[in-house]
């Protein structure tokens, strides 16, 4: 399952990270 989440201050355990706009977007798979 793909999960799409705008983290500003979230750790990122595990996935790609994009920079959008100035907005982290982490992408986690469960």
């Amino acid at each position: 399952m793909m999960k799409a989440m705008a983290a500003e201050n979230t750790p990122i355990a595990a996935g790609d990270v994009e920079m959008s706009a100035g907005v982290t977007i982490v992408y986690q798979i469960d």
